[in-house]
């Protein structure tokens, strides 16, 4: 009998070796069991396929493991995706960690609240909303969502044609998302951990993006 799972954790991986084992360690010891782990190698060059591969092996009935040639982080998290099996999907950057109890404390506020998307608060980047947290809210406020903040019913992404093929794919995606969710809801208690790092995509080609 295959095990149920009620949320699938994207991580697109490219060559993030030295933060990689933290990150899937927090997916894979979440609170919350019921969950799985996507995890998509972009054609990466260092050993971090070979430390996905080693995790697969550990956690074979948490882990997939994709690996594909490089196409970016756009289409490697669709292809991841396509994957899953979960009614809701989570999203993490693998130079990036969970906090152990997030979806467990997103999954439960979905419930109560009947939500296809629940933003949680994250540590570093993200501030909190004021409340009460609505559609027009989370659009108009002056807050920077990106993917790892929330948590998405695999439906609504599915109707809304997922992320597109082009840089800052995910800024231009969200609020797609929440105007299309039937509720929304806000997990205020920081759900991630968000490294900002100099050799990151995002620092890397600032100008050009």
């Amino acid at each position: 009998m295959d095990k149920k799972v009620l949320i699938s954790i994207i991580i697109p991986v490219y060559n993030v070796e030295k933060y990689l084992r933290r990150c899937l360690d927090s997916a894979v010891n979440q609170t919350m069991k019921e969950i799985e782990v996507v995890a998509i190698d972009d054609g990466s060059t260092d050993s971090s396929g070979v430390i996905l591969d080693e995790y697969k092996k550990k956690y074979p009935q948490i882990m997939q493991v994709l690996h594909t040639e490089n196409h970016g982080q756009g289409i490697a998290r669709n292809l991841a995706i396509k994957e899953a099996k979960g009614t809701y999907l989570a999203f993490c950057d693998a130079d990036d960690y969970m906090i152990e109890n997030s979806l467990e404390r997103m999954y439960a506020r979905a419930q109560k609240e009947n939500c296809e998307l629940i933003y949680g608060a994250s540590k570093y980047l993200l501030g909190l909303l004021p409340g009460p947290v609505t559609k027009e809210s989370m659009l108009l406020d002056i807050t920077r969502f990106t993917l790892w903040s929330l948590l998405v019913k695999k439906e609504l992404w599915e109707r809304t044609g997922g992320t597109a093929d082009m840089i800052y794919q995910d800024v231009a995606y969200i609020p797609v998302l929440i105007a299309a969710a039937n509720n929304v809801a806000y997990e205020p208690l920081p759900v991630y951990y968000w490294m900002d790092r100099e050799d990151s995509t995002v620092h890397r080609t600032k100008e050009r993006k």
